[in-house]
């Protein structure tokens, strides 16, 4: 969107944080006016909020080169049951997706551990048989991680929210429209 805002983008001050749910109550207590984020639910339900969703993405499983499965391309639940996982904590998304996922698919508890950061978790998942749960989204392109696609794998969807009930200057406004243009046009492209 950057390239395309043209003279405005000086004039922005970007917030950048690694939780959704963060950016999510900033733009609900009118912190920021809007924000990308990630989240569980294919629509959200807040009359505060104006959605304008942009993709969904299926979570994978991801591995490292060395696990027993880097080598498959897909994999049942059945498969992976008792294999132990790692899961961003309580905060993210991605977490309430996996609990869900895990839940419904009576993965031991026992065999879950949680990381606070997208790194610690992809350190750890690249340096053991761990398997690792989330969103290519969260990965670079040159990432040692082997992305295995899980059968019937839940969605992580990608929206851009705006505060409805914010009072805006005419140039928020304009900025804002323009956002929600560009974003729209992105998904007819």
């Amino acid at each position: 969107y950057l390239s395309e805002i043209g003279d405005n983008a000086k004039l922005l001050r970007l917030v950048e944080e690694e939780s959704s749910d963060v950016m999510y109550k900033m733009v609900r207590q009118e912190k920021v006016p809007h924000a990308i984020i990630g989240h569980d639910h294919e629509r959200l339900d807040d009359p505060l909020i104006d959605q304008i969703p942009i993709t969904a993405h299926d979570l994978s499983l991801w591995v490292s080169p060395s696990h027993p499965f880097a080598k498959r391309e897909s994999i049942s639940v059945g498969e992976v049951r008792n294999s132990v996982f790692i899961s961003l904590s309580e905060g993210y998304s991605h977490q309430r997706i996996f609990v869900k996922w895990a839940t419904e698919n009576q993965i031991p508890e026992k065999n879950i551990i949680y990381a606070k950061e997208i790194k610690t978790l992809q350190t750890i998942a690249q340096s053991t048989d761990f398997i690792a749960f989330m969103s290519e989204i969260l990965l670079s392109r040159d990432t040692p991680l082997i992305q295995v696609r899980l059968e019937n794998a839940p969605k992580f969807y990608i929206s851009l929210i705006i505060n409805n009930h914010r009072e805006n200057s005419l140039a928020q406004q304009e900025f804002n429209e323009r956002i929600i243009t560009l974003t729209q046009q992105t998904l007819t492209d």
